[in-house]
Parts: C-alpha cells; structure tokens; sequence
C-alpha cells in the first residue's frame, strides 16, 4: 500500500538506496583524500550522475576517439587522461599542482563522478573573507555545474547510457565559507556555514527532454541550489527568476 500511494516500488526504494551508498563512499575518498591521484585544496564542488538502472553500457576498450572531449573535468582549461580498471579519468593539473584540481571518473556502468577544488579555494581570489575562511561564488559555480552536468547527461546519452538518472550536487568541506553575491541584489549578507558538507537530496532525471538544453537542465535542479542557499541563510538561489529559469545571460 505504501509503494502503491507514492508510486514507487519496494526495487526501486532499494535502487535508489544503493545509489546514495556509492556517492557517500565517493565523497568519502575524497574527504580522505585518498581518491584517484590525490586530493588538495579545502572545500569541494561535485557532480555525481548514476543510472536509474545499473549494467555494464560501456566498453572502455572500444572508445570512441573523441571520448575525452565528452567528459572534460569541471572548470578546467586542459586535461588528461588515465584509465584503469572500469574506469577511466579526465583531469585538471596544472604544472605547480602535486595533486589534480579537477577530475572527472566515467565507470563502464554508465556512471560520472566528477569534483573540482579549485573553483571555492580562497587561494585564487583576493576577496575580503572577513573572518571567513572561503566563498561559494554563486554565480560561476551554478553556472559550472549546469554547464558541467549538462554535458555529462548528452555525452551518455550519446554513448547509449539512457535516463532516468540521478544527480547529486554537493559541496563538501564547507565549514567555515559563506555565498558571496551581487551586493546590488542581496537584501543581507550570507551567514558563515558551520557544518562540514552540504548535501542536497539527489534529484531525479526522468527523460531526455530535462536535459534537452541548458535552461530546461537548470530548472530540473534548481531545488539543489535552493537547498545550497539556504544554507547560507537565504530563501532561495537568486540566479533564478521567479519563473524558475536561471538568468539566462548568464548560462
């Protein structure tokens, strides 16, 4: 009766189970710094997008030869590549880097899991943090995230990997930071966040037609950059309209 009432079943509760257990043990890794070729910076942007439905879609001995250019790593200029096992990486390091800044994981399940810690690292602004010890730019990283998943959705799509997908957008690390915005739009000032990881709900993409375009993407996940904002003390992300389309010169 209960699956019945909210239109889901007892497999597709367990799916969606097993979905958030594989990005809590992703963002583990990287909270450790234990993934891939190691970890810097503070705080972390993410994306993780897993199929509703799990099987082996991609055969990473057979890839097409612009494959890398499907998945580029969030917020970066150049990249690599490296693959190893089921899966293989695209990531951002610059010359003066011990570790990556961005790396983007695509699984032969279909799978992306991808972070970027340069985009909220103080280091790279000269921003008065006022007691605080970082900043969420609200604009660029909307922006990087739409931007980013929305070509994640269409490269998988391409490669046969169809939806409904989930998407994850989080920001771990986040102790300490506060949303820097438009001063001429803001009514107050962003309080500092004082937990460690800010974690939305997953949200569900049910058809190609929510990822058509950038606009229709943004408008399926605005409630993750609602929730963000909310964090920070505000009602709702203000890179919205009240139609709920985000600025659109912006994206």
């Amino acid at each position: 009766m209960f699956f019945q009432r909210f239109g889901r079943s007892p497999k597709q509760i367990s799916r969606q189970e097993e979905i958030k257990q594989n990005i809590d043990n992703y963002y583990a890794m990287l909270k450790s710094k234990r993934y891939f070729k190691g970890v810097g910076g503070n705080a972390i942007c993410t994306v993780a997008i897993i199929p509703e439905i799990s099987s082996f879609k991609l055969d990473l001995s057979h890839l097409p030869d612009n494959f890398s250019l499907l998945f580029p790593p969030i917020y970066s200029m150049g990249w690599n590549t490296e693959i190893s096992g089921n899966s293989l990486f695209t990531f951002g390091k610059l010359p003066d880097e011990t570790v990556p800044h961005a790396v983007t994981e695509i699984t032969a399940f279909g799978e992306v899991k991808a972070y970027n810690s340069y985009m909220l690292d103080k280091g790279y602004s000269s921003l008065e943090l006022q007691g605080a010890s970082g900043f969420i730019p609200s604009i660029a990283y909307e922006r990087e995230v739409i931007n980013s998943t929305h070509t994640y959705l269409n490269s998988l799509k391409e490669l046969g990997v169809n939806p409904p997908f989930y998407v994850d957008t989080s920001i771990l690390n986040a102790k300490g930071y506060f949303m820097y915005t438009d001063p001429g739009r803001m009514f107050h000032r962003s309080r500092i966040y004082s937990e460690d990881d800010i974690r939305p709900s997953m949200i569900r993409i049910p058809n190609e037609t929510a990822f058509s375009n950038r606009q229709a993407l943004a408008k399926e996940i605005k409630p993750i950059f609602d929730f963000i904002w909310r964090e920070f003390g505000f009602e709702r992300s203000y890179n919205y309209n009240e139609a709920g389309e985000w600025i659109k010169d912006r994206l």
